[in-house]
């Protein structure tokens, strides 16, 4: 990938890379700068959008990463959701930009550097070119207005004012080449079942299912490591997320073996959870048994840095029959239990069971 700037071109990743998501080609066009891109529909009671006063029709926009800096955490919270790239792109290509280019603001963290190339879910693009530039490039922009920079723009940005308008950049032209190469590639879930020893046949919902993702972060590929930049590249073993969850079913798997059951039992290890629950929502998509025949489905993440003796229970609203089953079940065990009791759709379908899996 490589960005020109009239005469000046930058080609090294570290002064340009095509986010995972963009379109193929090359585009021309006067700049924009749109602050942070970011759109929250009006259907949130929360008015903001970057581009209410700009034209960017066959431009190329330039917008900061993340969000405002310094706004309140209630706000943070509601422009979070609407400052992943991909929206941001969407939102530039929805109001007729040729290309969005997207910089690391100097109050960011990781200020000026690229965006790591992350695995994206969608093998198709987003109908935009799209890539990250670093700060250099971003100031060699800025040059053309005088006596304004980057630093300047993210800070009125970030004041208590978020809604600062962005501003056409006059007398600058910039050339974007973007080439992304997409691979598909298989992931595999790992299944398998316990017969139940007594008679099911007249039994409403003869199954229950244990699961955990065996996934982790690889070598830090997907972009989402939190380890040092000397560690980043490192391989990411993932002992609480998730050899946690998966030794835990492994290990009553084991003891459900021994004992009389009255259930079949399912015993799933999901792939690709990291990288969008990807393994889980194919089992849903296509379930080996009918999904509305599994009376509970049971989750196993992080389990393994246990504190202050305190266990934290998620989806406990699912079922009226839950409290007393978790309240019987700790009997024995003596945990300070700390339930959670959101609701998840019912009967069990592929939401249910995608989102059971991120507890």
């Amino acid at each position: 990938s490589r960005v020109m700037i009239g005469q000046e071109t930058f080609s090294t990743e570290t002064d340009v890379r095509a986010l995972s998501f963009s379109d193929n080609g090359d585009v021309t066009g006067e700049v924009v700068f749109a602050g942070y891109g970011i759109v929250v529909p009006g259907s949130q009671d929360f008015g903001y959008d970057s581009y209410a006063t700009l034209d960017v029709k066959d431009k190329v926009v330039l917008v900061l990463r993340y969000f405002p800096e310094d706004a309140e955490q209630k706000t943070k919270a509601i422009l979070a959701r609407y400052a992943d790239l991909r929206y941001k792109a969407m939102a530039a290509r929805q109001r007729g930009a040729k290309a969005v280019l997207v910089v690391t603001g100097p109050r960011s963290p990781n200020a000026g550097e690229t965006i790591p190339m992350s695995f994206d879910t969608a093998l198709a693009g987003s109908g935009i070119v799209a890539a990250s530039i670093s700060g250099a490039v971003a100031k060699g922009i800025f040059d053309a207005i005088p006596g304004k920079t980057l630093q300047d723009a993210q800070q009125a940005l970030d004041s208590a004012n978020p809604h600062v308008a962005g501003f056409a950049i006059p007398n600058v032209t910039v050339t974007v080449h973007a080439m992304v190469q997409r691979e598909k590639k298989t992931g595999n879930n790992v299944a398998a079942y316990l017969p139940a020893t007594t008679a099911v046949a007249g039994v409403a919902k003869p199954w229950i299912a244990l699961g955990a993702h065996y996934d982790h972060l690889g070598h830090g590929e997907a972009g989402n490591t939190l380890a040092t930049k000397e560690d980043a590249s490192k391989i990411h073993f993932g002992a609480d997320d998730n050899a946690s969850g998966s030794a835990a079913v492994l290990a009553a798997a084991a003891t459900l073996a021994t004992q009389p059951r009255h259930r079949n039992v399912l015993v799933a290890f999901w792939s690709a959870e990291e990288l969008g629950l990807i393994g889980s929502g194919a089992f849903a998509a296509n379930p080996p048994i009918p999904l509305d025949a599994i009376a509970a489905y049971l989750n196993f993440d992080m389990v393994g840095r246990m504190q202050d003796n305190k266990l934290t229970i998620q989806a406990t609203g699912t079922s009226p029959a839950w409290a007393k089953v978790i309240e019987q079940s700790n009997i024995a065990a003596g945990f300070d239990l700390l339930p959670s009791p959101i609701r998840i759709s019912r009967p069990m379908s592929r939401r249910s069971i995608r989102r059971a899996c991120r507890a």
